[in-house]
C-alpha cells in the first residue's frame, strides 16, 4: 500500500506548519539561557546548604547544659524529674556561666520534692559543659 496519486496532492497543498517561538530563537540562545537558569539554581542551592547556622546564644546554651547536667544527676539518684527551671543566667567571666533555679523531682515513695539549684557552666574544648551542680537538700530516692 503505497500513496495514491490522491493522497500526494493532498499532503503537497497542505499549507507547511509554521515553527514554534522556540525554534525561532537562535541556537546559541536555546543552549545558553538554560545552562545559566541551571548555575543559578545550583548557586542558590549550594549558598542555602554551606551558609553558616545562625550564631547560638551563650546563655541559652548555657541554660541547656545546666538543665542536661541537673536531670542526669537527679536521675542517678534513681528519682524521676518533673521540672527544672531556672530564675536567671549570668556570666560571671570568660566563658563561665552562674544559673540558678529550682528542680522539682518525684521519688520512690511519690512525694513530689523541690530543691533549689545551683550550676556553674564552663566552655570546655569549645563545648559548654555544667562540672559543679549544688542542690539545696540532699537527693533521696525516698
Amino acid at each position: 500500500m503505497g500513496l495514491t496519486p490522491e493522497d500526494r496532492a493532498s499532503s503537497s497543498s497542505a499549507p507547511a506548519r509554521e515553527p514554534g517561538w522556540f525554534t525561532r530563537l537562535p541556537l546559541w540562545v536555546r543552549i545558553v539561557v538554560p545552562a545559566v537558569l541551571l548555575l543559578g539554581v545550583a548557586t542558590v542551592v549550594l549558598v542555602v546548604m554551606l551558609r553558616p547556622a545562625a550564631p547560638v546564644d551563650p546563655v541559652d546554651a548555657a541554660r541547656s547544659a545546666c538543665q542536661s547536667g541537673i536531670r542526669e544527676e537527679l536521675e542517678s539518684h534513681d528519682v524521676e524529674v518533673v521540672e527544672v527551671s531556672f530564675f536567671g543566667v549570668e556570666a560571671t567571666g570568660d566563658e563561665v556561666y552562674l544559673a540558678r533555679g529550682d528542680a522539682a523531682f518525684r521519688g520512690a515513695d511519690g512525694t513530689v520534692q523541690r530543691v533549689q539549684v545551683r550550676c556553674t557552666v564552663r566552655v570546655q574544648d569549645g563545648t559548654m559543659r555544667a562540672p559543679s551542680i549544688r542542690f539545696s537538700e540532699p537527693i533521696n530516692a525516698g
